[in-house]
């Protein structure tokens, strides 16, 4: 396999991208662990992912090598390696092991009706971020033997988005990253219900708001929200007033990448 790296540069323990020449990657990315303890190279196409290792003399070890439909995602914590991969399921199970090379221990079975988004490790737990039937929620397990410590739902609300976030503060997001942290923020918005930032302690299984977004110019609690089912692949959203009047309908679609339309408040 060809590779030429011309450039290199980690600083700060920031993710830097570094250029390759090969005929079937992207442009890699180049990271540090979880736990700061590898440096790892992360070389991805549409339809595959592989990753490298820097040994202690600084040269390039392959230790996943490209499989064609195979994406895969390698974290490192706990004295153990990490491993989000859809090669059992689409959906994407992740598993862990003290060795790239076997022993692997699954800890999130892949299943028809939920898809594992991403995943972020601390050093006393493991947090996943899921789609469920459509729904997403957020799951704290425990990194000593990755039982479920809790799990966050939120089905007030037909359509809703929650993501990791850092609200108005940027250094909260060093916080929800910290590995050595027993903290997160996430944000909570939908198409009537401003962004509301919480800070959720893992000790505690607690959840705390610290920060929300207000439209005074909008009356949002005049509107409300209702998901429709058009088949059994595709829904829509609308947003309307309690009170039934004729109003000027705002169509609006996207779909793509696996990305979809965000769920937030409209406001001209």
């Amino acid at each position: 396999m060809s590779r030429f790296i011309d450039k290199l540069n980690i600083k700060n323990d920031t993710i830097t991208r570094i250029y390759a020449e090969t005929e079937i990657w992207s442009v890699p990315l180049i990271s540090r662990s979880s736990d700061g303890k590898l440096v790892m190279v992360r070389r991805y196409g549409q339809r595959t992912s592989g990753y490298l290792l820097f040994d202690e003399s600084d040269s390039l070890q392959e230790v996943f090598p490209a499989k064609t439909n195979v994406q895969i995602e390698l974290d490192h914590g706990h004295d153990m390696f990490y491993l989000r991969t859809n090669e059992d399921h689409v959906n994407y199970s992740l598993k862990r092991s003290s060795s790239t090379t076997g022993g692997w221990e699954t800890i999130h079975t892949a299943s028809d009706d939920t898809f594992l988004e991403f995943f972020k490790l601390y050093e006393n737990h493991i947090v996943l971020w899921t789609w469920k039937a459509g729904h997403q929620e957020v799951t704290i397990l425990s990194a000593k033997d990755a039982n479920i410590i809790n799990v966050l739902r939120f089905k007030e609300e037909p359509v809703y988005a929650v993501y990791l976030s850092a609200g108005t503060d940027s250094s909260l997001l060093f916080q929800s990253t910290n590995y050595h942290g027993a903290k997160f923020f996430y944000t909570y918005s939908s198409h009537v219900t401003p962004p509301r930032t919480y800070t959720y302690d893992m000790e505690q299984s607690t959840s705390t708001l610290i920060t929300e977004v207000s439209y005074p110019e909008l009356a949002l609690s005049d509107y409300s929200q209702t998901r429709l089912s058009i088949s059994s692949t595709l829904q829509i959203t609308i947003v309307h007033p309690k009170i039934k009047k004729a109003t000027p309908i705002y169509i609006g679609s996207y779909g793509s990448y696996g990305d979809a339309s965000p769920v937030r408040i409209l406001s001209c």
